[in-house]
């Protein structure tokens, strides 16, 4: 259930919800079928006010569940968010800063050591998110991102961990996207080229903190051709220079990030 409430300059978001999960795990080798059933209430609200034409300002709450897996709790969370929005008259674009803290409970975690599920008793998740989206001039978009985590293990289950930071978040996200549009000319219809970076800082392969890998940037394209007014030809090259680097190890092997990949679409809408 969500109801919304304007007042004015004032906007609020209420909503509740309750999940009903049956999950049934099956022993091939046995045969044993265990079951187990779950109910989770959870809810959010969210308060927009528009300061300006222009700016708004927003805080949120909100909260999740979901089972992992029959032999642990179900996974909990709970999230604060702040932040404001920019939306100039003067020329298309969007701007946006947020802070939020995130706190996860019984976090379900895969021990490399034994391959067997265990939980964390709870996590937590502080950041700042940016970004901005413009049209800097005709036919020219731009897109950047930012994004800082400062992770922390507040209560481990299986112990040993606490104060450090979670295995595989970064402190340190950023993206860069770039679009151009050639418009149609004749019979040659709309070309979009994208050119963008992607960078990520180090972060640790396990909870102890022990071993990391390092930061790494890779780049990406995008071409978008409309052959007809129902038809698009989309080709995609991500890791475009193929760049490799460790994106997890440790375990007695190391496991590198996916290499370049090249994807081509034909879209036809009627």
């Amino acid at each position: 259930m969500q109801q919304d409430l304007t007042f004015d300059r004032l906007t609020a978001t209420i909503g509740l919800r309750n999940d009903w999960m049956d999950v049934d795990q099956t022993d091939n080798l046995t045969g044993a079928l265990t079951a187990a059933e779950f109910s989770e209430f959870t809810k959010r609200g969210a308060l927009t006010y528009k300061l300006t034409d222009e700016l708004a300002a927003y805080v949120s709450f909100a909260e999740s569940a979901v089972p992992a897996s029959l032999s642990v709790e179900p996974e909990r969370g709970e999230q604060w968010e702040a932040g404001i929005k920019y939306q100039p008259d003067a020329f298309p674009a969007l701007f946006s800063a947020a802070v939020y803290d995130l706190t996860k409970s019984n976090m379900t975690r895969t021990n490399p050591a034994t391959m067997m599920q265990e939980t964390i008793g709870e996590v937590r998740v502080r950041g700042i998110d940016l970004e901005a989206k413009a049209e800097v001039m005709e036919n020219l978009s731009l897109t950047v991102a930012y994004s800082y985590m400062l992770s922390d293990i507040v209560e481990n289950g299986t112990g040993g961990n606490e104060g450090n930071e979670l295995s595989f978040v970064p402190n340190h996200i950023a993206s860069l996207w770039v679009d151009y549009t050639l418009p149609s000319n004749g019979v040659i219809g709309d070309m979009t080229f994208g050119l963008g970076a992607r960078y990520s800082g180090s972060y640790f392969f396990n909870d102890a903190n022990t071993q990391s890998a390092g930061s790494s940037i890779v780049f990406d394209a995008a071409f978008n051709y409309k052959v007809q007014d129902n038809t698009t030809l989309q080709l995609n090259v991500s890791n475009i220079f193929d760049e490799k680097h460790v994106a997890y190890g440790g375990f007695g092997a190391d496991f590198y990030n996916p290499g370049r990949t090249v994807t081509a679409t034909l879209r036809q809408t009627q």
